[in-house]
């Protein structure tokens, strides 16, 4: 074999690996003609295997209520008769909000080209900081008569508090059902194990949470549409089926959210379906290496039921249990790949930054969220 062929041989090799290649980046479906491909999630190609960061930081001190007014989060505790505890006076008057920081792992290895599975994982830490007061400075005599171990309420903790740790791990597939030349279709199965890892304690007042602690089956499907002239639509629909579970509860009998201990006890719990669809409008630019996109999100929540076996009235723990959650997300994504082909990254990659907000809810927080995404294939 002359040099010159082999020289041909060996670029159109070396071209073919990096087109190979382009294929893994950050849970996307890249291009099939001349087309680059952008969805909400990922197959890895036959093989391969990669790994998502997610960073992600969140605050809340408001809420929007059963009509979808927005209140303080706290102002539903606040205002309770100081009798309540045994005190006199007029009121409590308490400062609530908490803060959310955490990692979220994904890792997915491709079966064949075209069906994947994968594991992720929640690390994360939720805190609350909190203040708890009276209209007349007896905030130290109200914690005493909620902290005490002989008395009514004896919670352990009433001040602000974190938890931290893995949360929710879920385990699941991706199925590429269709792919044409500018749309695709995935389906993304997957259960969760919130039960493993629920971090409820009935004897904190005010306990920060990730997660509801609930195990679901999840049925998703992500589709992907080019519009051409460097126009995108993503759309996301996810339901998820909680499975029934037991969860001890302070099952409150006097309809505030302070309940005295007496009421603690196992109750059978039955959480609330939901649904959520997820709507993403892209254009890319700089030869597709850059994207800018706006999203909208809605989270619909059926309503807990629970059962009591003492028979206690479970009324107050299935109130406004249900939710509506409304957010946009604006976001930027730098595409990678182009730097790994030319020499100067050692592995192809995808970051991204997004931010979100609710704009609209029914019980349920008022959210800010600001995201970074690092999405690294090997």
């Amino acid at each position: 074999m002359n040099k010159a062929l082999k020289s041909v041989l060996s670029a159109l090799s070396r071209k073919l690996l990096i087109l190979a290649m382009t294929s893994v980046i950050s849970f996307q479906v890249m291009a099939v003609d001349e087309y680059r491909k952008y969805s909400t999630e990922f197959i890895a190609p036959k093989g391969v295997v990669a790994v998502n960061f997610r960073f992600s930081q969140g605050r809340v001190s408001s809420a929007y209520d059963q009509d979808g007014n927005l209140e303080k989060f706290s102002d539903s505790l606040s205002g309770i008769p100081l009798d309540t505890f045994g005190l006199a006076g007029d009121s409590t008057d308490v400062d609530l909000r908490y803060q959310t920081e955490f990692l979220e792992l994904t890792v997915g290895y491709g079966l064949t080209d075209n069906v994947a599975i994968g594991v992720q994982m929640l690390i994360g830490e939720s805190c609350s900081d909190a203040s708890l007061e009276t209209q007349n400075g007896f905030g130290q005599l109200l914690g005493g008569a909620l902290t005490d171990p002989d008395g009514n309420f004896a919670y352990s903790d009433i001040d602000s508090h974190c938890e931290s740790g893995v949360f929710a791990p879920i385990l699941g597939a991706a199925w590429r059902i269709y792919e044409g030349k500018y749309d695709s279709l995935i389906f993304l199965p997957g259960i969760r194990l919130g039960g493993a890892t629920d971090a409820h304690d009935p004897d904190v007042l005010f306990q920060p949470i990730i997660d509801d602690g609930t195990d679901d089956i999840i049925i998703r499907f992500d589709y992907f549409r080019d519009l051409t002239h460097s126009f995108d639509i993503a759309g996301q629909f996810e339901y998820a089926y909680a499975l029934p579970d037991e969860r001890t509860m302070r099952v409150d009998q006097s309809g505030i959210p302070i309940t005295p201990i007496a009421f603690k006890e196992k109750v059978e719990r039955n959480a609330g379906d939901y649904a959520l669809m997820d709507v993403e409008f892209g254009y890319r630019f700089l030869d597709d290496q850059a994207r800018v996109y706006i999203a909208y999100y809605i989270k619909d929540k059926q309503k807990d039921k629970f059962q009591s076996d003492s028979g206690l009235s479970t009324e107050f723990l299935e109130e406004n249990s249900d939710f509506r959650d409304e957010e946009y997300r604006i976001g930027f994504t730098w595409d990678g790949v182009p730097a790994w082909q030319a020499g100067t990254v050692p592995v192809p990659f995808k970051a991204e930054i997004n931010f979100w907000e609710s704009f609209r809810g029914k019980n349920f927080f008022k959210y800010y969220f600001t995201e970074f995404k690092v999405t690294l294939a090997f």
